[in-house]
């Protein structure tokens, strides 16, 4: 099983799909990036009556980018899944088209063991496609907003800034 998951990884890792992803979500965050840098957030106070508060500090900051993609619904709930069902896709299929599926059910590794190894895979691309979007967006955020003074903090579907 150990076996069959290394060479499922070695191969996993050869492919340009792999890439695609990693690009997909880079260009992603670019995005996101760009719109926070063109169209600032400007804080709205609910219940004040104009200039009643101050608010200092930056609120585009590098931990409201990472907050933004992985809270918002398009990057985790649509788009990693579809990368992923491509992935996983490829991974299968991939056999077929090379021929070399024949070969692998004619060895002595089990087809349970033999489709755990290529859903492992899958599991461990989405991890870490996932592991990506999170350090490639705090990276980019600090590189343009740089730390700040704000942090964002969930709060029962409201969004808090302290």
């Amino acid at each position: 099983m150990l076996r069959a998951l290394r060479v499922e990884l070695s191969k996993a890792a050869r492919q340009r799909l792999l890439l695609a992803g990693w690009a997909a979500m880079a260009v992603l965050v670019g995005l996101f990036a760009w719109g926070m840098w063109q169209h600032p957030l400007r804080p709205r106070l609910p219940g004040t009556t104009g200039g009643e508060f101050v608010v200092g500090g930056k609120i585009n900051t590098a931990p409201l980018l990472a907050y933004m993609l992985l809270g918002f619904p398009v990057a985790p709930t649509l788009l990693l899944p579809m990368l992923l069902a491509v992935f996983t896709g490829g991974l299968l299929a991939g056999e077929r088209q090379l021929g070399t599926l024949r070969v692998l059910l004619a060895r002595p590794v089990t087809r349970l063991a033999l489709l755990a190894a290529k859903l492992l895979t899958a599991w461990v691309y989405a991890v870490v496609l996932a592991a990506f979007l999170g350090v490639f967006s705090l990276v980019l955020g600090y590189l343009l907003f740089g730390p700040g003074d704000l942090t964002p903090l969930p709060k029962g579907g409201q969004f808090v800034i302290f």
